[in-house]
């Protein structure tokens, strides 16, 4: 889909008022009816030259990030994009709570465009991936493994962070 000046015009407005990628996937859906996928959000912002600001406390040079995975609600799927539903808010730095533990690999794994592991709350460790279509996937964990209901959504929103 090509979009008109006016719509990179929108992106534009929304990245300077500090919105997520996550924002401006959904923003650009709901109020343009444009859809794209995660990575096709990404090479938006990378075409038109935009830099999504980093949010408060947010280490640019970290490549191991953590995360409180207290968030509750979200389903454990993925959507027909690939992407994990749902960032529904931000639960960093509640005390007392388990955290989900994001790493970014520095040689990517084989056949994908970005990788790394992520350790959840019940302590599997798995392989994460995304593949050249922008699927994500998990693997060295059993096929019927599915993890925390509320670590998804951490996972989620740690990986965006960590590939901006």
């Amino acid at each position: 889909m090509k979009l008109t000046s006016e719509h990179k015009e929108a992106v534009a407005t929304w990245v300077a008022a500090g919105a997520t990628l996550n924002e401006i996937q959904d923003r650009l859906k709901n109020e343009l009816g444009v859809t794209l996928t995660f990575m096709d959000t990404r090479f938006l912002l990378s075409d038109l030259g935009l830099t999504l600001k980093p949010e408060a406390g947010e280490e640019d040079d970290a490549e191991v990030l953590d995360v409180g995975g207290a968030e509750t609600g979200v389903g454990g799927g993925m959507d027909d994009a690939g992407v994990l539903p749902g960032d529904e808010g931000d639960s960093d730095g509640l005390s007392g709570v388990a955290q989900v533990r994001v790493t970014v690999d520095v040689v990517t794994v084989p056949g994908t465009m970005v990788s790394g592991k992520v350790t959840f709350t019940d302590g599997v460790t798995a392989g994460w991936y995304l593949d050249q279509m922008g699927q994500l996937g998990l693997s060295g964990v059993d096929r019927t493994y599915q993890p925390p209901e509320a670590d998804v959504a951490a996972f989620q929103r740690e990986l965006q962070r960590a590939l901006r």
